[in-house]
């Protein structure tokens, strides 16, 4: 029984995990397509913006160089503003250099009679700057070193930062000449002259994700540029859910004495992007398998252990049905295999005590039937408008020479002042209810009866309480069972077949009425709760 519980709840739990596992996974496939696609014409739309601007063939290398640093690289908005997309940008001069991005300072040179691109140095920088994150701007500098038509070098960068009022100066050392030809070369004081400068630090990833996608992208293109099948000269495209990319190509002055070519490429991954962007989804969601499987879990262990306490019960109620059915079965046997034996004038006494055994069998028996028929809901209600008090009234009445004979306290009870306690129900079964519980107080009853009649706006409650030995709560919850007896040993002249308590639970449950037992150790109370008629 255990195992096919187990396997019934690893079956269920199964199905719903892989409910959710494919409604996540359909979820997260529509908006990683979203993605895919909206990248895609984004940057497809944008590529004449954002791709190096090569200028024309009269541009010197020089003037390539610069040009693409301090108008392209460091404006490309695609470096900022397109999150989770990597960046990558080649530049190949005919004389056989590579330019890539790279952190790098522009120094600007202030000058009234020409532009900021004519007048303008870089050196690259292989570690961070100490500046503030956001920060591009270098204040407080001063620059010394040889300079040529582009790069700086073999110099030192000295400049301040200010934190509140704490002030940090920092010396950067300007590496050598990596890429120059030297043309031109001269001392950075000579170049500057009397004129001011403005620094400017340049970054080409805002953070590590940046610095990964970037580093794919850059992976990307030479893998495509060794690859003899594929010439990215001529543009490609790649949407795919695990990782999208557009290679934008361009040229100038092939013809020309100074040719060169460009490459940028731009990738992203949608379905990381998918699972990045909708975390909050995912954390609800597995919050939520997780407690419908631990209700599922819960679920199946309670329709587990109700079966076996059904299982349990039955058992108990066929061991109590054959005991209660024996002696009068044996009583029953015996009289008919005696009955030649029996003289005349005992015939009488002894045919009344066979018809009572009978009888007795045929009441149990009735009992029975008529609890299963109420249990199935084949029984069908004879509803009338009840009036509690005076039906707890006659029944009252009905048992009080037991109760004179036994010299039990016995008193009625209630609390509303109306004196109205009406409900919509059937007479003779309330009727029943209400014997059975009267009956086993006084039958159980030490000294004293309590019959409480408590009422308000909505329901009506009928108890009944009486002073004698405390149930336990193991025991509270036998006492509807068929046949179940709390004392077997006692006799007097309210006979039991362990049949009432039953009948009556079967009967409220029919009438959809609240029920129950308490012992508080002065007082064992039954109680029953039925909507009021107003």
């Amino acid at each position: 029984m255990k195992k096919h519980y187990t396997r019934i709840t690893i079956a269920f739990t199964s199905l719903i995990l892989v409910a959710f596992l494919l409604g996540g996974g359909f979820y997260t496939y529509v908006c990683a397509a979203k993605i895919m696609n909206d990248k895609m014409d984004e940057i497809s739309f944008h590529w004449w913006v954002d791709r190096p601007y090569m200028g024309n063939s009269s541009y010197t290398y020089d003037e390539l160089i610069l040009d693409t640093y301090c108008s392209h690289w460091r404006y490309n908005d695609l470096l900022w503003n397109y999150e989770h997309v990597g960046v990558y940008d080649r530049l190949i001069l005919g004389d056989g250099r590579v330019f890539e991005p790279r952190d790098f300072v522009s120094v600007y040179r202030h000058d009234s009679d020409s532009g900021y691109l004519e007048n303008t140095r870089i050196f690259f920088t292989d570690e961070p700057l100490e500046i503030g994150e956001t920060d591009d701007y270098i204040w407080h500098t001063s620059i010394s070193g040889t300079c040529d038509n582009v790069f700086i070098y073999d110099g030192t960068l000295e400049y301040r930062n200010a934190s509140g009022f704490d002030i940090t100066e920092y010396e950067y050392k300007i590496p050598g000449n990596e890429y120059g030809t030297g043309g031109n070369e001269m001392d950075v004081s000579e170049w500057l002259g009397d004129e001011g400068c403005d620094v400017r630090y340049s970054r080409m990833a805002g953070s590590r994700e940046d610095e990964r996608l970037n580093s794919e992208a850059e992976k990307l293109l030479d893998g495509l540029l060794s690859d003899p099948e594929t010439d990215p000269r001529f543009g490609k495209t790649e949407k795919s859910l695990i990782t999208s990319y557009y290679v934008v190509y361009d040229a100038t002055g092939r013809d020309s004495d100074h040719p060169a070519e460009s490459y940028a490429v731009y990738l992203y991954h949608p379905l990381q992007i998918a699972f990045l962007d909708h975390i909050p989804v995912y954390v609800t969601c597995f919050i939520a398998l997780a407690v419908i499987e631990i209700l599922v879990i819960l679920f199946m262990r309670r329709l587990y252990r109700n079966r076996m306490d059904l299982e349990l019960r039955s058992r108990d109620l066929t061991r109590s049905i054959a005991h209660d059915l024996k002696t009068p079965l044996a009583v029953t046997q015996a009289y008919v295999e005696n009955w030649e034996y029996i003289d005349e004038e005992d015939r009488h006494e002894y045919s009344e005590k066979l018809n009572q055994e009978v009888h007795n069998m045929d009441k149990m028996v009735t009992e029975l039937l008529s609890i299963q028929k109420m249990d199935s809901g084949e029984q069908k209600l004879n509803l009338e408008d009840v009036e509690l008090a005076s039906l707890a009234t006659s029944v009252y009445n009905q048992m009080k020479p037991v109760i004179t004979e036994r010299g039990l306290d016995v008193a009625i009870i209630k609390d509303d002042r109306k004196g109205s306690y009406v409900v919509n129900a059937d007479l003779e079964m309330i009727r029943t209810v209400m014997g059975n519980f009267i009956s086993n107080a006084v039958k159980y009853a030490d000294t004293k009866v309590r019959i409480k009649l408590m009422g308000n706006d909505r329901y009506v409650t009928f108890m009944v309480s009486n002073d004698g030995e405390p149930i336990s709560n193991s025991e509270l919850k036998k006492v509807w069972d068929a046949f179940y007896k709390k004392d077997n040993s006692r006799t007097d002249r309210i006979g039991s077949s362990g049949m009432g308590l039953a009948i009556s639970r079967s009967i409220l449950k029919l009438h959809k009425a609240k029920y129950g037992a308490v012992s508080d150790g002065s007082m064992v109370s039954f109680w029953f709760r039925m909507k009021r008629v107003r």
